[in-house]
Protein backbone atom coordinates (compact mmCIF):
# COMPACT_ATOMS: atom_id res chain seq x y z
CA UNK A 1 0.00 0.00 0.00
CA UNK A 2 3.30 2.56 0.71
CA UNK A 3 4.66 1.71 -2.75
CA UNK A 4 1.53 2.68 -4.33
CA UNK A 5 1.22 5.78 -2.48
CA UNK A 6 4.77 6.30 -3.30
CA UNK A 7 4.11 5.83 -6.57
CA UNK A 8 1.18 7.70 -6.94
CA UNK A 9 3.07 11.05 -5.59
CA UNK A 10 5.99 10.57 -7.80
CA UNK A 11 3.25 10.72 -10.52
CA UNK A 12 1.67 13.74 -9.47
CA UNK A 13 4.72 15.47 -9.04
CA UNK A 14 5.80 14.53 -12.37
CA UNK A 15 2.96 15.62 -14.09
CA UNK A 16 3.17 19.15 -11.85
CA UNK A 17 6.90 19.68 -12.59
CA UNK A 18 6.30 19.82 -16.09
CA UNK A 19 3.11 21.83 -16.59
CA UNK A 20 5.51 24.50 -14.23
CA UNK A 21 8.38 23.75 -16.73
CA UNK A 22 5.81 24.69 -19.63
CA UNK A 23 4.90 28.01 -17.86
CA UNK A 24 8.49 28.86 -16.98
CA UNK A 25 9.50 28.86 -20.43
CA UNK A 26 9.72 32.02 -22.71
CA UNK A 27 6.62 33.04 -25.61
CA UNK A 28 6.81 30.75 -28.23
CA UNK A 29 7.22 32.13 -31.65
CA UNK A 30 4.68 31.17 -34.40
CA UNK A 31 7.40 29.18 -36.23
CA UNK A 32 8.51 27.13 -32.69
CA UNK A 33 4.76 25.86 -32.78
CA UNK A 34 3.67 25.80 -35.90
CA UNK A 35 4.77 21.85 -36.26
CA UNK A 36 2.94 20.66 -33.17
CA UNK A 37 -0.32 22.09 -34.71
CA UNK A 38 0.35 21.22 -38.07
CA UNK A 39 1.33 17.25 -36.86
CA UNK A 40 -1.94 16.94 -35.11
CA UNK A 41 -3.92 18.54 -38.00
CA UNK A 42 -2.31 15.61 -40.49
CA UNK A 43 -4.19 13.07 -39.01
CA UNK A 44 -7.93 13.83 -40.33
CA UNK A 45 -9.34 11.20 -41.39
CA UNK A 46 -10.77 10.25 -45.10
CA UNK A 47 -14.62 9.01 -44.82
CA UNK A 48 -15.78 7.09 -47.78
CA UNK A 49 -19.37 7.00 -48.44
CA UNK A 50 -21.94 7.27 -51.27
CA UNK A 51 -24.01 9.92 -52.14
CA UNK A 52 -27.39 8.94 -54.24
CA UNK A 53 -28.77 11.97 -55.99
CA UNK A 54 -32.79 11.79 -55.97
CA UNK A 55 -34.03 14.40 -57.96
CA UNK A 56 -34.65 14.16 -61.72
CA UNK A 57 -32.21 16.51 -62.72
CA UNK A 58 -28.43 16.40 -62.17
CA UNK A 59 -26.35 17.84 -59.53
CA UNK A 60 -22.81 19.56 -59.14
CA UNK A 61 -21.69 19.10 -55.78
CA UNK A 62 -18.44 20.77 -54.08
CA UNK A 63 -16.23 19.18 -51.64
CA UNK A 64 -13.39 21.54 -50.65
CA UNK A 65 -11.73 21.56 -54.02
CA UNK A 66 -13.13 18.64 -55.70
CA UNK A 67 -16.05 19.31 -58.06
CA UNK A 68 -18.89 16.47 -58.07
CA UNK A 69 -21.60 15.65 -60.66
CA UNK A 70 -24.26 13.32 -59.46
CA UNK A 71 -26.52 12.24 -62.59
CA UNK A 72 -30.12 11.92 -61.58
CA UNK A 73 -30.79 8.48 -60.13
CA UNK A 74 -27.51 7.54 -59.68
CA UNK A 75 -24.93 6.57 -56.81
CA UNK A 76 -21.61 7.88 -56.66
CA UNK A 77 -18.59 6.86 -54.26
CA UNK A 78 -17.04 9.84 -52.45
CA UNK A 79 -13.70 10.03 -50.41
CA UNK A 80 -13.20 13.58 -48.83
CA UNK A 81 -11.91 14.85 -45.19
CA UNK A 82 -13.87 14.26 -42.57
CA UNK A 83 -15.40 18.22 -41.59
CA UNK A 84 -15.45 19.13 -44.84
CA UNK A 85 -18.75 20.73 -46.21
CA UNK A 86 -20.34 19.55 -48.63
CA UNK A 87 -22.44 22.51 -50.59
CA UNK A 88 -24.45 22.71 -54.11
CA UNK A 89 -22.56 23.77 -56.91
CA UNK A 90 -24.99 25.35 -58.95
CA UNK A 91 -28.55 26.52 -58.42
CA UNK A 92 -31.59 23.63 -58.53
CA UNK A 93 -35.21 23.96 -57.16
CA UNK A 94 -34.49 22.85 -54.31
CA UNK A 95 -30.78 24.15 -52.79
CA UNK A 96 -29.41 27.63 -53.63
CA UNK A 97 -25.54 27.53 -55.18
CA UNK A 98 -23.14 27.47 -52.30
CA UNK A 99 -25.86 26.42 -50.07
CA UNK A 100 -24.84 23.41 -47.30
CA UNK A 101 -25.65 20.03 -48.19
CA UNK A 102 -24.18 18.17 -45.21
CA UNK A 103 -20.61 18.55 -43.14
CA UNK A 104 -18.74 14.85 -43.18
CA UNK A 105 -18.11 13.42 -39.88
CA UNK A 106 -16.42 10.09 -39.11
CA UNK A 107 -19.63 8.03 -38.38
CA UNK A 108 -20.87 8.83 -42.50
CA UNK A 109 -17.93 6.24 -43.30
CA UNK A 110 -20.15 3.80 -45.69
CA UNK A 111 -23.28 5.45 -45.52
CA UNK A 112 -25.32 6.37 -48.63
CA UNK A 113 -26.52 9.86 -48.43
CA UNK A 114 -29.77 11.07 -50.43
CA UNK A 115 -29.60 14.56 -51.88
CA UNK A 116 -33.25 15.82 -52.01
Amino acid sequence: MNRSIVTTMVFGASLLSSAAMHAATPAATSSQIASPVHATLAHVKIVHFNLHNDTNEPMTVIAGAQTIPVAPGKTIAVKVPSGVSLVAGESSAKHAAGSLLLEVIDSMGGATVLLH
